[in-house]
């Protein structure tokens, strides 16, 4: 049997496969047992069990993994419910920022509409502090990030999109060229002004003052060139992403990505507020990392001596460490990790393999091993750059999780409640 023939067959009988599912409701197997079973999720709570946030007419998703979409009281969770289907964005497309209530999850609170979101990203919809909520907006041909507080309904605007907080300084890039250059990462509305510019120097990571709206160039493209230099820098296009800052709010990490003809190399570094520098990778490739405290990273990444793989980091120069391997055989391929806070335990889920199933699993620092919590369907028609993974998030108090998901073809929240041992 030739090689495209069995691809062929194993397309098939993935989509007959995946149609089963769908028609026999099996679209999500019992996460609630699967969580008992492994002793994740305590018995008492299984009277709750997990609960989905859908809409009959419209899609429900919250976005990257990278942020917390609870409140700090587990009163609220954040959302974007969208009445668009599943392709690439239209100028002008809307969406709709909102929350909600834990107690009554039939309720959509809308808090505004914005044209200023992407499918894997969305509005980087996020909390500020306990009562307000930030995320970006596209006003007066240009993008600015919008501040809602939740009890008496007052409002506050940043200059710029932002990407992450410290709940006094927001860091900001430019979202147009990240999405000419990682397309479903950024935004639409207004053509790259910087699409002739190899790396615009004059442009980078900007530092937002929360309180008096004063922004800052804090890490510029022409100090990232400059920085160790590499050969290849010169002849490619340059762009940022994936900055997330440390539980404290002292250092943040950021990607520094490069990319020619359709190939991208990229450096992960970190840096405090005044832009001091630390190389921590600088191997090609590394992918998606959580903190796993301040000091500590847990990142998929590829090295010379150990390939491709789960990684642990210190916040230091890369020529000062030699990064752990995470050896399980069946952690070797690539996936979004969430650190479940005051525990030894990471939330990680995986891509679609072959058949379309992503896989949803935590993995035990201590004892080194992992259970799996849940398979779950990823339709063939809804992949590249509108897919849905399942990016994990967990709450601050670490007793409950939510991922993205698609069933019947729209995307939906899915909160499942946890009691770790």
């Amino acid at each position: 049997m030739t090689k495209w023939i069995k691809n062929k067959l194993r397309t098939i009988l993935g989509r007959k496969y995946q149609q089963l599912a769908y028609t026999k409701s099996y679209v999500l197997t019992s996460t609630v047992e699967l969580l008992i079973n492994i002793g994740i999720l305590s018995k008492k709570n299984h009277v709750h069990g997990q609960i989905a946030l859908k809409d009959p007419l419209a899609q429900v998703f919250f976005g990257y993994f990278d942020l917390n979409p609870f409140s700090l009281d587990n009163k609220k969770i954040l959302a974007h419910r969208l009445f668009y289907p599943n392709k690439n964005i239209d100028k002008g497309t809307q969406i709709e920022a909102g929350y909600y209530d834990i107690n009554n999850l039939k309720k959509f609170n809308l808090l505004d509409i914005t044209t200023a979101w992407s499918w894997q990203q969305a509005s980087r919809l996020q909390w500020l502090n306990d009562d307000c909520v930030i995320y970006n907006i596209f006003s007066k041909d240009q993008y600015g990030a919008k501040i809602i507080n939740l009890d008496n309904g007052s409002t506050d605007q940043l200059p710029m999109a932002i990407y992450c907080h410290n709940s006094s300084t927001a860091l900001a890039i430019d979202f147009v060229r990240l999405e000419r250059m990682r397309s479903g990462y950024g935004y639409i509305d207004i053509d790259d002004r910087t699409k002739n510019e190899a790396a615009p120097f004059n442009d980078g990571i900007w530092a937002i003052d929360i309180n008096t709206k004063v922004k800052k160039l804090l890490i510029s493209y022409k100090q990232l060139l400059e920085f160790r230099p590499m050969d290849e820098f010169k002849d490619s296009e340059h762009y940022l992403n994936h900055l997330v800052f440390s539980p404290n709010g002292e250092r943040f990490l950021f990607f520094h990505i490069w990319s020619k003809g359709g190939k991208r190399k990229m450096r992960m570094y970190s840096s405090d507020l005044d832009g001091n520098l630390t190389l921590i990778y600088n191997e090609g490739h590394i992918s998606h990392f959580c903190w796993l405290d301040d000091t500590q990273i847990f990142a998929f990444s590829t090295h010379k001596k150990t390939g491709s793989g789960f990684h642990f980091y210190e916040d230091i120069d890369h020529t000062k460490q030699v990064p752990t391997k995470v050896s399980h055989p069946k952690m070797q391929e690539d996936g979004h990790p969430y650190a479940i806070p005051n525990s030894p335990y990471i939330l990680i889920d995986t891509y679609p393999n072959s058949f379309g199933i992503m896989t949803l699993y935590v993995y035990n620092q201590k004892t080194k091993k992992i259970k799996v919590v849940n398979k779950l369907f990823s339709p063939f028609s809804i992949r590249g750059n509108i897919r849905c993974d399942l990016h994990p998030r967990v709450s601050a108090d670490g007793k409950m999780l939510s991922i993205d998901y698609i069933k019947d073809n729209k995307r939906q929240i899915k909160i499942v409640p946890i009691d770790l041992p």
